[in-house]
Protein backbone atom coordinates (compact mmCIF):
# COMPACT_ATOMS: atom_id res chain seq x y z
CA UNK A 1 0.00 0.00 0.00
CA UNK A 2 1.04 3.45 -0.88
CA UNK A 3 -0.07 6.07 1.16
CA UNK A 4 -0.23 10.27 0.53
CA UNK A 5 -0.49 11.70 4.43
CA UNK A 6 -2.01 14.34 4.11
CA UNK A 7 -3.07 14.43 0.71
CA UNK A 8 -4.14 17.74 -1.14
CA UNK A 9 -7.72 17.73 0.23
CA UNK A 10 -6.09 17.37 4.01
CA UNK A 11 -6.87 14.18 4.26
CA UNK A 12 -5.28 10.64 3.27
CA UNK A 13 -4.64 8.60 0.00
CA UNK A 14 -4.27 5.28 -0.65
CA UNK A 15 -2.94 3.28 -3.54
CA UNK A 16 -3.46 -0.69 -3.03
CA UNK A 17 -0.84 -2.67 -4.99
CA UNK A 18 -1.48 -5.78 -7.20
CA UNK A 19 -1.67 -9.28 -5.59
CA UNK A 20 1.63 -10.11 -3.61
CA UNK A 21 2.89 -13.03 -6.42
CA UNK A 22 2.50 -10.36 -9.60
CA UNK A 23 4.48 -7.50 -7.17
CA UNK A 24 7.46 -10.61 -6.09
CA UNK A 25 7.40 -11.58 -9.59
CA UNK A 26 8.20 -7.60 -11.17
CA UNK A 27 10.81 -7.48 -8.71
CA UNK A 28 12.80 -10.46 -9.38
CA UNK A 29 12.78 -10.35 -13.23
CA UNK A 30 14.04 -6.70 -12.36
CA UNK A 31 16.62 -7.82 -9.97
CA UNK A 32 17.81 -10.45 -12.45
CA UNK A 33 18.26 -7.71 -15.12
CA UNK A 34 20.31 -6.02 -13.08
CA UNK A 35 23.10 -7.94 -13.30
CA UNK A 36 23.06 -7.55 -17.24
CA UNK A 37 23.23 -3.86 -16.75
CA UNK A 38 25.64 -4.21 -14.57
CA UNK A 39 28.01 -5.56 -16.98
CA UNK A 40 27.02 -3.05 -20.11
CA UNK A 41 27.34 -0.06 -17.50
CA UNK A 42 30.76 -1.39 -16.28
CA UNK A 43 31.75 -0.94 -19.70
CA UNK A 44 29.50 1.66 -21.31
CA UNK A 45 31.43 3.82 -24.16
CA UNK A 46 32.92 0.19 -24.81
CA UNK A 47 29.60 -0.85 -26.37
CA UNK A 48 27.89 0.41 -28.98
CA UNK A 49 24.58 2.82 -28.79
CA UNK A 50 22.64 0.07 -29.97
CA UNK A 51 23.81 -2.14 -27.04
CA UNK A 52 23.09 0.53 -24.51
CA UNK A 53 19.85 1.14 -25.76
CA UNK A 54 18.92 -2.75 -25.73
CA UNK A 55 20.49 -3.20 -22.24
CA UNK A 56 18.27 0.38 -21.13
CA UNK A 57 15.25 -1.15 -23.39
CA UNK A 58 14.52 -3.96 -21.12
CA UNK A 59 15.39 -2.35 -18.29
CA UNK A 60 12.55 0.05 -18.80
CA UNK A 61 10.51 -3.04 -19.52
CA UNK A 62 10.95 -4.29 -16.40
CA UNK A 63 10.63 -1.25 -14.87
CA UNK A 64 7.03 -0.93 -16.26
CA UNK A 65 6.14 -4.05 -15.07
CA UNK A 66 7.01 -3.59 -11.65
CA UNK A 67 5.41 -0.50 -11.53
CA UNK A 68 1.78 -1.83 -12.78
CA UNK A 69 2.26 -4.50 -9.78
CA UNK A 70 2.85 -1.97 -6.99
CA UNK A 71 0.59 0.85 -8.38
CA UNK A 72 -1.98 -1.47 -9.89
CA UNK A 73 -2.75 0.66 -12.97
CA UNK A 74 -3.28 4.27 -10.54
CA UNK A 75 0.36 5.29 -11.29
CA UNK A 76 -0.90 8.51 -12.77
CA UNK A 77 -3.02 9.40 -10.00
CA UNK A 78 -0.21 8.90 -7.76
CA UNK A 79 2.35 10.59 -9.65
CA UNK A 80 -0.07 13.78 -9.84
CA UNK A 81 -1.10 13.93 -6.25
CA UNK A 82 2.95 13.88 -5.03
CA UNK A 83 3.38 16.59 -7.79
CA UNK A 84 0.61 19.36 -6.28
CA UNK A 85 1.91 18.59 -2.76
CA UNK A 86 5.94 19.64 -4.10
CA UNK A 87 7.08 16.07 -2.32
CA UNK A 88 10.53 15.50 -2.96
CA UNK A 89 11.24 12.31 -0.97
CA UNK A 90 8.89 8.96 -0.95
CA UNK A 91 9.10 6.85 2.47
CA UNK A 92 9.66 3.20 2.28
CA UNK A 93 8.31 2.54 6.03
CA UNK A 94 10.37 -0.80 6.66
CA UNK A 95 10.50 -3.49 9.99
CA UNK A 96 13.50 -4.66 10.89
CA UNK A 97 12.34 -8.41 10.34
CA UNK A 98 11.20 -7.52 7.24
CA UNK A 99 12.51 -7.25 3.41
CA UNK A 100 12.88 -3.84 1.59
CA UNK A 101 10.38 -3.02 -0.88
CA UNK A 102 13.35 -3.97 -3.69
CA UNK A 103 14.08 -0.96 -6.21
CA UNK A 104 10.75 1.35 -6.72
CA UNK A 105 13.62 3.34 -7.59
CA UNK A 106 13.44 2.21 -10.95
CA UNK A 107 10.11 2.44 -11.20
CA UNK A 108 9.59 3.69 -14.66
CA UNK A 109 6.46 6.70 -14.60
CA UNK A 110 4.71 9.13 -17.44
CA UNK A 111 4.11 12.27 -17.76
CA UNK A 112 3.59 14.99 -20.49
CA UNK A 113 7.18 15.00 -21.06
CA UNK A 114 7.72 11.03 -21.63
CA UNK A 115 8.85 8.37 -19.15
CA UNK A 116 11.39 8.86 -16.83
CA UNK A 117 12.39 5.95 -13.48
CA UNK A 118 10.70 6.96 -10.11
CA UNK A 119 14.27 7.85 -8.67
CA UNK A 120 15.12 10.23 -11.06
CA UNK A 121 13.06 12.51 -9.56
CA UNK A 122 12.17 11.76 -6.32
CA UNK A 123 14.38 9.94 -3.36
CA UNK A 124 12.84 6.82 -2.33
CA UNK A 125 14.53 6.61 1.15
CA UNK A 126 14.03 3.14 3.49
CA UNK A 127 13.29 4.26 6.95
CA UNK A 128 12.99 1.91 9.92
CA UNK A 129 9.39 2.35 11.81
CA UNK A 130 8.61 4.35 15.20
CA UNK A 131 8.15 0.94 16.63
CA UNK A 132 10.94 -0.67 15.64
CA UNK A 133 13.17 1.73 16.22
CA UNK A 134 12.02 1.51 20.12
CA UNK A 135 12.75 -2.19 19.78
CA UNK A 136 16.31 -1.60 18.79
CA UNK A 137 16.84 0.79 21.90
CA UNK A 138 15.89 -1.74 24.37
CA UNK A 139 18.02 -4.21 22.06
CA UNK A 140 21.16 -2.68 22.29
CA UNK A 141 21.66 -0.30 25.08
CA UNK A 142 23.72 3.17 24.86
CA UNK A 143 27.16 2.21 24.95
CA UNK A 144 30.24 4.48 25.58
CA UNK A 145 29.38 8.49 25.34
CA UNK A 146 29.71 10.14 22.09
CA UNK A 147 33.25 12.40 21.83
CA UNK A 148 34.53 14.81 19.27
CA UNK A 149 36.01 13.43 16.29
CA UNK A 150 36.76 13.98 12.66
CA UNK A 151 39.35 10.89 11.42
CA UNK A 152 38.50 9.14 8.72
CA UNK A 153 38.46 5.43 8.44
CA UNK A 154 38.96 3.61 4.92
CA UNK A 155 38.66 -0.32 4.59
CA UNK A 156 39.12 -1.68 1.06
CA UNK A 157 39.15 -5.20 -0.97
CA UNK A 158 42.20 -5.62 -2.27
CA UNK A 159 40.72 -7.76 -5.24
CA UNK A 160 38.75 -4.71 -6.56
CA UNK A 161 40.84 -2.49 -9.55
CA UNK A 162 39.89 0.58 -7.30
CA UNK A 163 41.96 -1.05 -3.97
CA UNK A 164 45.70 0.26 -4.01
CA UNK A 165 48.44 -2.35 -5.43
CA UNK A 166 50.18 -2.20 -2.58
CA UNK A 167 48.45 -1.52 0.95
CA UNK A 168 48.27 1.79 1.88
CA UNK A 169 50.31 3.14 -0.98
CA UNK A 170 48.15 5.24 -3.24
CA UNK A 171 49.20 5.17 -6.81
CA UNK A 172 46.64 5.68 -9.42
CA UNK A 173 44.85 9.16 -8.72
CA UNK A 174 42.01 8.60 -11.30
CA UNK A 175 41.30 4.86 -10.07
CA UNK A 176 41.55 4.11 -6.52
CA UNK A 177 39.03 5.54 -4.76
CA UNK A 178 41.41 5.73 -1.15
CA UNK A 179 42.00 9.25 -3.15
CA UNK A 180 38.41 9.97 -3.29
CA UNK A 181 38.46 9.40 1.29
CA UNK A 182 41.68 11.55 1.20
CA UNK A 183 40.14 14.35 -0.96
CA UNK A 184 37.58 14.28 2.03
CA UNK A 185 39.95 13.98 4.60
CA UNK A 186 42.34 17.08 3.51
CA UNK A 187 45.48 15.05 3.20
CA UNK A 188 45.28 11.54 2.20
CA UNK A 189 48.19 10.50 5.25
CA UNK A 190 46.11 11.29 7.55
CA UNK A 191 43.02 8.45 6.49
CA UNK A 192 43.12 5.68 9.10
CA UNK A 193 43.25 2.83 7.12
CA UNK A 194 42.56 -0.75 8.12
CA UNK A 195 45.15 -2.86 8.17
CA UNK A 196 45.47 -6.03 6.38
CA UNK A 197 44.18 -8.74 7.68
CA UNK A 198 44.49 -12.89 7.14
CA UNK A 199 41.94 -14.87 5.94
CA UNK A 200 41.27 -16.92 9.16
CA UNK A 201 41.01 -13.98 10.93
CA UNK A 202 42.87 -15.14 14.17
CA UNK A 203 42.42 -13.38 17.76
CA UNK A 204 45.00 -10.62 16.83
CA UNK A 205 43.62 -9.74 13.33
CA UNK A 206 40.16 -9.97 15.10
CA UNK A 207 41.64 -7.27 17.83
CA UNK A 208 43.35 -5.03 15.29
CA UNK A 209 39.92 -4.80 13.43
CA UNK A 210 38.00 -4.06 16.74
CA UNK A 211 40.76 -1.43 17.56
CA UNK A 212 40.44 0.06 14.02
CA UNK A 213 36.48 0.12 14.74
CA UNK A 214 36.74 1.99 18.25
CA UNK A 215 38.76 5.18 17.02
CA UNK A 216 35.79 7.09 17.10
CA UNK A 217 35.62 8.16 13.32
CA UNK A 218 33.35 10.56 11.72
CA UNK A 219 33.14 8.79 8.61
CA UNK A 220 33.55 4.88 8.01
CA UNK A 221 34.09 4.10 4.22
CA UNK A 222 34.54 0.61 3.03
CA UNK A 223 35.50 0.03 -0.36
CA UNK A 224 34.49 -3.67 -0.83
CA UNK A 225 32.58 -6.51 -2.28
CA UNK A 226 30.39 -8.11 -0.85
CA UNK A 227 30.01 -12.18 -0.36
CA UNK A 228 26.85 -14.42 1.07
CA UNK A 229 28.52 -17.88 2.44
CA UNK A 230 26.74 -21.06 2.42
CA UNK A 231 26.43 -22.57 5.75
CA UNK A 232 27.00 -26.94 5.65
CA UNK A 233 23.17 -27.45 4.31
CA UNK A 234 23.30 -25.04 1.72
CA UNK A 235 21.47 -22.22 2.82
CA UNK A 236 22.99 -18.91 2.63
CA UNK A 237 24.50 -16.79 5.99
CA UNK A 238 24.63 -13.55 7.04
CA UNK A 239 26.49 -11.22 4.68
CA UNK A 240 30.73 -10.25 4.57
CA UNK A 241 32.52 -7.70 3.77
CA UNK A 242 35.75 -8.39 1.91
CA UNK A 243 38.76 -6.44 2.98
CA UNK A 244 42.33 -6.80 2.57
CA UNK A 245 43.78 -8.65 2.38
CA UNK A 246 41.22 -11.56 1.11
CA UNK A 247 39.59 -11.81 5.10
CA UNK A 248 35.49 -11.82 5.21
CA UNK A 249 34.03 -10.10 7.82
CA UNK A 250 30.09 -9.88 9.24
CA UNK A 251 28.58 -8.48 12.16
CA UNK A 252 29.58 -10.85 14.44
CA UNK A 253 33.41 -10.14 13.42
CA UNK A 254 32.80 -6.28 14.18
CA UNK A 255 30.73 -6.74 17.39
CA UNK A 256 32.80 -6.54 20.81
CA UNK A 257 32.09 -7.63 24.00
CA UNK A 258 30.52 -4.52 24.35
CA UNK A 259 28.03 -2.63 22.06
CA UNK A 260 29.79 0.04 19.99
CA UNK A 261 28.30 3.56 19.68
CA UNK A 262 28.83 4.93 16.24
CA UNK A 263 27.10 7.98 17.10
CA UNK A 264 28.42 11.06 14.88
CA UNK A 265 29.99 8.61 12.32
CA UNK A 266 28.57 8.27 8.43
CA UNK A 267 29.25 4.82 7.40
CA UNK A 268 29.71 4.39 3.43
CA UNK A 269 28.82 0.82 2.40
CA UNK A 270 30.10 1.39 -1.15
CA UNK A 271 29.33 -2.46 -2.14
CA UNK A 272 27.20 -4.04 -3.97
CA UNK A 273 23.48 -4.84 -2.30
CA UNK A 274 24.40 -3.41 0.67
CA UNK A 275 21.07 -2.89 1.92
CA UNK A 276 20.29 -6.51 2.07
CA UNK A 277 20.75 -8.99 4.62
CA UNK A 278 20.72 -12.85 3.61
CA UNK A 279 16.54 -13.02 4.70
CA UNK A 280 15.69 -9.45 6.19
CA UNK A 281 16.78 -6.38 6.61
CA UNK A 282 17.86 -7.45 10.73
CA UNK A 283 21.05 -9.15 8.86
CA UNK A 284 22.07 -6.35 6.75
CA UNK A 285 25.39 -5.03 7.23
CA UNK A 286 23.00 -1.51 6.82
CA UNK A 287 21.35 -2.55 10.05
CA UNK A 288 24.25 -3.55 11.66
CA UNK A 289 25.92 -0.26 11.92
CA UNK A 290 22.10 1.71 12.31
CA UNK A 291 21.83 -0.43 15.30
CA UNK A 292 25.44 0.93 16.43
CA UNK A 293 23.52 4.43 16.44
CA UNK A 294 25.13 5.55 13.19
CA UNK A 295 23.06 8.64 12.33
CA UNK A 296 23.59 7.86 8.49
CA UNK A 297 24.76 4.76 6.36
CA UNK A 298 24.95 4.85 2.77
CA UNK A 299 24.28 1.11 0.86
CA UNK A 300 23.16 -0.21 -2.64
CA UNK A 301 20.17 -1.85 -3.38
CA UNK A 302 22.04 -3.99 -6.46
CA UNK A 303 25.22 -4.57 -7.98
CA UNK A 304 27.37 -1.51 -8.68
CA UNK A 305 30.06 -1.41 -11.05
CA UNK A 306 33.52 -0.81 -9.51
CA UNK A 307 34.04 1.87 -11.42
CA UNK A 308 31.22 3.82 -11.38
CA UNK A 309 30.96 3.47 -7.14
CA UNK A 310 34.02 5.42 -7.22
CA UNK A 311 32.67 8.27 -9.39
CA UNK A 312 29.28 8.36 -7.13
CA UNK A 313 31.25 8.23 -3.57
CA UNK A 314 33.55 11.43 -5.35
CA UNK A 315 30.13 13.36 -6.43
CA UNK A 316 28.50 12.82 -3.13
CA UNK A 317 31.47 13.43 -0.76
CA UNK A 318 31.36 16.80 -3.08
CA UNK A 319 28.06 17.85 -1.71
CA UNK A 320 28.08 16.83 1.50
CA UNK A 321 31.80 18.62 2.75
CA UNK A 322 31.50 20.73 5.34
CA UNK A 323 29.05 24.30 4.65
CA UNK A 324 27.49 22.18 1.94
CA UNK A 325 24.33 19.79 1.73
CA UNK A 326 22.79 17.50 4.39
CA UNK A 327 22.40 14.12 3.22
CA UNK A 328 18.84 13.61 1.90
CA UNK A 329 20.03 16.86 -0.73
CA UNK A 330 23.30 15.65 -1.17
CA UNK A 331 22.30 11.95 -2.32
CA UNK A 332 19.24 13.83 -4.70
CA UNK A 333 21.94 15.87 -6.31
CA UNK A 334 24.59 13.18 -7.03
CA UNK A 335 21.67 10.91 -8.23
CA UNK A 336 20.19 13.11 -10.72
CA UNK A 337 23.88 14.73 -11.67
CA UNK A 338 25.29 10.93 -12.30
CA UNK A 339 22.00 9.71 -13.75
CA UNK A 340 22.12 12.83 -16.34
CA UNK A 341 25.70 12.23 -17.52
CA UNK A 342 26.20 8.53 -17.37
CA UNK A 343 23.88 7.57 -19.72
CA UNK A 344 22.45 5.00 -17.62
CA UNK A 345 20.46 4.75 -14.18
CA UNK A 346 23.03 2.86 -12.12
CA UNK A 347 22.97 5.77 -9.72
CA UNK A 348 19.52 4.95 -8.30
CA UNK A 349 20.83 1.82 -7.06
CA UNK A 350 22.70 4.42 -4.35
CA UNK A 351 20.10 5.21 -1.03
CA UNK A 352 21.10 6.12 2.63
CA UNK A 353 19.23 4.93 5.66
CA UNK A 354 19.16 7.48 8.76
CA UNK A 355 18.28 11.18 9.25
CA UNK A 356 17.87 13.53 6.40
CA UNK A 357 19.30 16.60 7.69
CA UNK A 358 22.39 15.21 8.98
CA UNK A 359 25.49 16.59 7.21
CA UNK A 360 29.17 16.37 8.30
CA UNK A 361 30.69 18.22 10.92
Amino acid sequence: MWTITPDSHGGSSEFLSAEDDMVEAACLALSLQLDDFCIVAADWNGHTLGERSECLDVLNKRGRALTKALFDGREDEFLAEIRLLGISAITQLIQPGGKLQRLIDLCVMRDDDGEFFLGERYLCVPRVTTSSTELLNSMYPRGRPPVAHHKIGYAEDAMLDSSCKLHKTPSRPDIEEIYVIGELAGDINSLSVLAPLDHSLMDADREELLNWLTERHSVLHFNCRIATPEDLDGNPGPPHLRVRANAFISASEMSGPDEFDFTGCFVFLNACASAFGNHSYRSSLAHFFRRQKSPCVACTTGPVDDAFATVFARELYKHLKVGKLNMSAAFQETRRNLTATSGHPMALLYTYIGRDAYALA
